[in-house]
């Protein structure tokens, strides 16, 4: 038997690894600097309770689609902050792999470090959004024009670091004012309405998701105008196109002021002499050039603001008229044939029509020169009006001016003679013409004329020089040109007539005083301003006469009526240097915002807040009367029980209806009372432009609704 001993044993401390929690999923921007993310790694134990005295460390490594993703890699700091530095420029996405050590060693088997137990997490670098341009370019200042932004990052998984079919949370701004009707169309493209902005503007997108803002620029300004022009170098060595105003008016040191115009940086080899803008942005250019900056376009182009782009390949001559006809445009000039993009001619003679991507003609070629062209009317309805030196087409005479109905060329009465027509507009009815002429449908009429179907050829008024161009705004014609009277009144190069009522007799009215040293090439209205376009060089209002080279606006200061006094203010380059001679002017056209969808209402929500507003109902008609939110207001119904459209036998007093019925298309044991229909039965009642056929209601009530051509719908 052995003896009884003491043993002592001795337990030694063995080191267990620490665990953690890591944040799974980390966002940050691009270009945000160096980061620091407190609490990256959370839920730290160095091991158990005997070992909350040990520091524990972190090994960051990663893997990267981006190999230039950071200036300084991730690390993790012994406070459990992640801390990293992504390089300028550098976006994309990483996987971090993060394990944990502790000081406690590894004696006798311990673990200071377990491998199986790391945390991966994702870090993504946002793309900041990339605008590289808008679309159209070409931008009224009057702002609700429909543009897209062209970029890049707007929405996509990589961008956002989320999924949607269709993603939200962007703003567009210029100059800080909100686009309204923003819809990110891809990651590519977003699509908005423009505020209304006048001069050069900053073009911001913002993308907001989860409190990240990132926000990209356009490396350039644009400039939202009221108008753009076009004419020749002082030298005429070239040709000027530009836009403006550029900004606000600016103040000179005498106390005048100037409206700063941007001369465009593409440049023509000779004279810009028609413009005409159409509602997607583009404008049609037409002269006396070959070449649009190094390309060769042949006399006619269209521009968007930043790029010009051959009509195939141009014409054979100058092009003195331009005009938007429905989808494509019209050309006019003194050329005869059009060439084709992929080669080939087509003989065009003084008109063409251009569809987008080929040349053609409005039925027949014209055999003569067109100086001047007007549209009317939309769709099928549309007319076409051309003028210049022709005197025979389409085995007709037309002497010197046409009109083309939608199906067929027409001479307007024995057209005009002594002369040449230079201009043309249209205002209700009335077509006037405008030139060097001294006769019109074999009446001594001269310079100025106006034709109707109805009425044919008739004098405005005497205008003592030639009339070179016309604009119209309300119910007024502005025309500008070599005459100083108009009227028998003093007007200075440039008038106003304003139609009277019913086709008779109108008024004429000066422009201020008008202007001196030249002539009037070109008018154009955009809002309550006038611009003036030519070689003058001085301008003339109430406050006297002042310096002006060749282009100015004058502005009404009634707004509304643009009835009374104005103001001229002379216009200048940025750099003040004066404006070229100016032979054409356009307003960017701002295309109509669609109308919404009427929301359809159901049954139940027809009848309540019903507005008839001054309606008529005559056998299925609201006579003399609104009804207004329940309450018939400014008409009665007094003896009527309505059969076949017929009110008989029957009242609606104060808003209760008492003992009436609708027989054939029923109301059965109804009553009106307060504004609602009770116990109601509508049998045969469909609404159908202003009756109720084949079907049936029962107990419903009108809801915020109003019925449209047979339909009940939601009120805005």
């Amino acid at each position: 038997d052995m003896e009884p001993f003491a043993m002592s044993i001795t337990v030694l401390p063995v080191n267990d690894p620490p665990t953690f929690s890591a944040l799974p999923v980390l966002d940050t921007l691009q270009d945000a600097g160096p980061q620091v993310v407190p609490s990256f790694v959370h839920s730290v134990i160095p091991g158990p309770r005997d070992e909350g005295w040990q520091t524990v460390y972190y090994n960051v490594t990663f893997d990267t689609d981006s190999p230039n993703l950071f200036a300084a890699p991730p690390f993790v700091d012994i406070t459990g902050a992640l801390r990293f530095n992504c390089a300028p420029l550098q976006h994309g996405r990483a996987t971090l792999r993060i394990l944990a050590r502790d000081d406690g060693g590894a004696d006798f088997g311990g673990l200071a470090q377990d491998d199986r137990a790391g945390m991966t997490a994702v870090l993504r670098v946002l793309p900041l959004p990339r605008v590289l341009g808008v679309s159209p370019a070409l931008l009224s200042s009057r702002g609700g024009a429909q543009v897209t932004v062209a970029g890049l990052y707007f929405g996509s998984m990589y961008s956002r670091g989320y999924d949607l079919d269709e993603y939200g949370n962007a703003t567009v701004t210029f100059n800080g004012l909100e686009c309204t009707h923003v819809k990110v169309i891809s990651d590519s493209a977003i699509t908005c309405r423009t505020p209304a902005v006048e001069g050069k503007a900053v073009v911001r997108v913002t993308i907001t998701d989860d409190g990240l803002e990132r926000t990209g620029v356009l490396n350039r300004t644009l400039v939202l105008s009221d108008m753009v022009f076009g004419g020749v170098s002082e030298s005429r060595a070239g040709g000027v196109l530009g836009m403006g105003p550029s900004g606000t008016e600016m103040v000179l040191a005498d106390g005048s002021s100037v409206v700063p115009m941007e001369l465009h940086a593409l440049r023509v080899d000779n004279s810009v002499l028609a413009l005409a803008s159409s509602p997607t942005g583009v404008t049609y250019i037409g002269g006396n050039f070959k070449l649009a900056g190094a390309v060769k376009v042949n006399y006619v182009m269209e521009w968007d603001g930043v790029q010009a782009r051959p009509m195939g390949k141009g014409v054979d001559g100058v092009v003195k008229a331009l005009a938007v006809y429905k989808d494509k445009v019209l050309v006019g000039g003194s050329f005869v044939k059009a060439f084709q993009a992929e080669g080939g001619a087509v003989r065009t003679g003084g008109l063409g029509l251009w569809d987008g991507s080929r040349w053609g003609v409005l039925d027949a070629p014209l055999q003569g020169v067109v100086s001047a062209l007007a549209v009317n009317g939309t769709g099928d309805e549309t007319v076409v009006y051309v003028g210049g030196r022709f005197n025979q087409w389409v085995s007709q005479a037309f002497n010197g001016i046409g009109m083309h109905d939608g199906q067929k060329w027409t001479p307007l009465g024995a057209g005009v003679g002594g002369g040449t027509v230079l201009t043309l507009a249209v205002l209700g009815p009335e077509l006037y013409v405008g030139g060097s002429f001294t006769t019109a449908g074999d009446t001594p009429i001269s310079r100025l004329a106006r034709w109707s179907k109805a009425a044919g050829w008739r004098p405005i008024g005497d205008v003592d020089g030639d009339v070179l161009t016309m604009s119209v705004a309300g119910s007024s014609v502005f025309l500008g040109g070599h005459f100083v009277s108009a009227g028998n009144q003093y007007m200075g190069r440039i008038a106003r007539y304003t139609e009277g009522q019913d086709g008779g007799e109108g008024q004429w009215s000066a422009i201020g005083r008008g202007v001196e040293g030249g002539s009037v090439y070109a008018v154009e209205m955009a809002g309550a301003c006038l611009y003036v376009g030519g070689n003058f060089d001085r301008v003339a209002d109430s406050a006297g006469v002042r310096t002006g080279s060749n282009l100015a606006r004058y502005c009404y200061l009634n707004e509304t009526t643009l009835e009374g006094d104005g103001q001229f203010v002379p216009a200048t380059y940025a750099d003040r240097q004066a404006v070229s001679l100016i032979y054409a002017l356009s307003a960017p056209v701002v295309q109509p915002l669609p109308e919404p969808e009427p929301e359809i209402l159901g049954p139940q929500q027809c009848f309540l807040n019903m507005t008839v507003v001054n309606g008529t109902w005559v056998n299925g008609s609201w006579v003399n009367g609104s009804w207004v939110n329940g309450t018939w207001v400014n008409g009665s119904w007094v003896g009527g029980t309505w059969v076949n459209g017929t009110w008989v036998d029957g009242s609606l007093v104060n808003g209760t209806w008492v003992d009436g019925s609708w027989l054939n298309g029923t109301w059965v044991n109804q009553t009106w009372v307060e504004g609602m229909w009770v116990n109601q039965t509508w049998v045969q009642g469909t609404w159908v432009d202003g009756a109720w056929v084949d079907g049936t209601t029962f107990n419903s009530m009108l809801v915020n609704g109003t019925v449209v051509n047979g339909t009940c719908v939601a009120r805005p």
